[in-house]
C-alpha cells in the first residue's frame, strides 16, 4: 500500500502545473508559526520548552485533504530550503492538502536553549539534546498539533525530504504509522550505514564520479589530474597559481582541496534537470588548464581580486556546520571512502578509529560514537 501511494502521488505531481514560481527570491506563500516543544520528549522529570518553528501553506486546503511534512534537517534556517521542493506544491494543490516544513531542532531558529552559542555548548544537558530520536517526536507532535488545528483526524499524513529529511521521513513511518500513512525519501542513505548488508563505504565517491561523467564525459580523468597536481605542489607554488589572498602557509593546500571537494560533491547531488547543472561548464573550463591551473579553472580566481581562503574557512565553521558534525557523530554515520580506483578521489578510507578520532578532537572524548548504530 505504501509503495503504491508513493506512486500515484508521483504520477499527479507531473500533471498539474505549478501556481506560484519554485525558486528564492520571491514573496513566500507560507506563513511562518511556532509551537512549544519538551527539551527532552523522553525525560519526564524535565519541564524545558523551547519554540519549534515551522512553515505552513494551506492555501488550497480542503478538510480531508492531505497533509504533506517535511521533516526537515541539519539545512539550518527552514525558509531556505522551502523553494526546493516545488512538486509537492503541485500535490497539494491537485488534492486540496496543505504542506508543513518543521525546522530541525539546534538549527535555524530552533535552538533549545535560546541561542546556538548556548544550546551547542559541549555537555550533555546541552547538544546532547540534538537527536534524531527527538527530532522525530518533535515531528510528531508537530503533526497531531496540525491535525487536531485543522480538525484534520482522518487526513493522511505524508512525510518528505531529502538527503537526511528524507531520512527522517522515512523513520517517521517506520517508527510512527499510527501517524505517518507514506513517506517519501529522496536520496536518502536508508541503507548507507556501516554493517548493512553489501554496503560499501565507496558507493557514495563512485555515485559522485558517475554523476560527472554522466553529463560531461571523461571528467573524472581530469579531476583525477588536478587532484595530482594539487597535492605534490608545495604552498607557495599554489598560492600563486590560485592567486590567494593570504601567504602560503600549511592551510594553503588542504582549503583549497577542501574548496575543490566540495564543488565535487554537491554539485553531483543536483544533476535534474541536466540543464540546470553547471558540471558541463565546471568540466569545461577545467579542461582547458594544465597542471594547478585545472582547479584554478574550476575555482574561477581569475574572476576575483584574490583567493579568500579565509573567508572560505570562517564559512565553514558555522553553528549549522557544528550542528550536523554533532549528528555525524552521534547518529548519522554515514560511512564514505575514496580509493581513486571506482572514483576520482585521492584514496581515503574511512574506518570507526577515524570517525572517533575526529569526534573526539572537536566534541572531546565523552561523547559516544558508535558506528553500527542505526536512528
Amino acid at each position: 500500500m505504501l509503495v503504491s501511494v508513493v506512486i500515484t502521488l508521483a504520477i499527479v505531481s507531473v500533471q498539474i502545473p505549478k501556481r506560484f514560481p519554485n525558486r528564492k527570491g520571491v514573496a513566500a506563500p507560507y506563513d511562518i508559526r511556532n509551537i512549544t516543544q519538551p527539551v527532552d520528549h523522553l525525560n519526564r522529570m524535565n519541564n524545558d520548552v523551547f519554540k519549534h518553528r515551522y512553515l505552513v501553506n494551506d492555501t488550497a486546503w480542503s478538510k480531508g485533504g492531505p497533509i504533506f511534512v517535511n521533516t526537515a534537517a541539519e539545512g539550518g534556517d527552514i525558509e531556505a530550503v522551502f523553494w526546493d521542493y516545488g512538486s509537492y506544491f503541485d500535490m497539494m494543490y491537485a488534492m486540496g492538502g496543505l504542506i508543513v516544513f518543521s525546522e530541525h531542532r539546534y538549527f535555524g531558529h530552533s535552538y533549545p536553549f535560546g541561542t546556538a552559542a548556548e544550546s551547542l555548548r559541549n555537555t550533555s544537558t546541552r547538544i546532547g539534546y540534538l537527536s534524531t530520536e527527538q527530532s522525530l517526536r518533535d515531528n510528531i507532535q508537530l503533526i497531531q498539533h496540525i491535525k487536531t488545528q485543522y480538525n484534520a483526524t482522518d487526513s493522511p499524513v505524508i512525510t518528505f525530504g531529502g538527503s537526511l529529511a528524507g531520512t527522517l521521513a522515512g523513520i517517521s513511518r517506520i517508527r510512527f504509522p499510527e501517524v505517518v500513512d507514506a513517506a517519501w525519501c529522496s536520496s536518502s542513505p536508508l541503507q548507507g550505514f556501516w554493517g548493512m548488508q553489501n554496503f560499501s563505504q565507496y558507493s557514495w565517491m563512485q555515485q559522485v564520479t558517475y554523476n560527472w561523467d554522466f553529463l560531461s564525459p571523461g571528467c573524472s580523468d581530469t579531476v583525477r589530474t588536478g587532484f595530482r597536481y594539487l597535492l605534490d605542489s608545495n604552498p607557495t607554488e599554489v598560492a600563486k597559481v590560485f592567486n590567494t589572498c593570504e601567504q602560503p602557509d600549511t592551510l594553503t593546500i588542504p582549503t583549497i582541496y577542501d574548496m575543490a571537494f566540495e564543488i565535487f560533491q554537491s554539485n553531483a547531488e543536483f544533476i535534474y534537470p541536466p540543464e540546470a547543472s553547471t558540471i558541463p561548464d565546471d568540466c569545461s573550463r577545467m579542461s582547458a588548464g594544465s597542471g594547478l591551473s585545472i582547479f584554478a579553472n574550476l575555482l574561477q580566481v581569475h574572476s576575483v581580486p584574490c583567493l579568500n581562503l579565509t573567508q572560505y574557512r570562517t564559512a565553514t565553521n558555522t553553528t549549522t556546520a557544528r550542528g550536523w558534525s554533532y549528528l555525524s557523530c552521534t547518529e548519522i554515520i554515514h560511512p564514505i571512502g575514496s580509493n581513486n580506483i571506482s572514483d576520482m578521489f585521492p584514496p581515503s578510507p574511512w574506518s570507526p578509529q577515524s570517525l572517533q578520532d575526529w569526534c573526539f578532537s572537536v566534541f572531546g572524548n565523552n561523547v559516544l560514537v558508535d558506528p553500527e548504530l542505526f536512528p
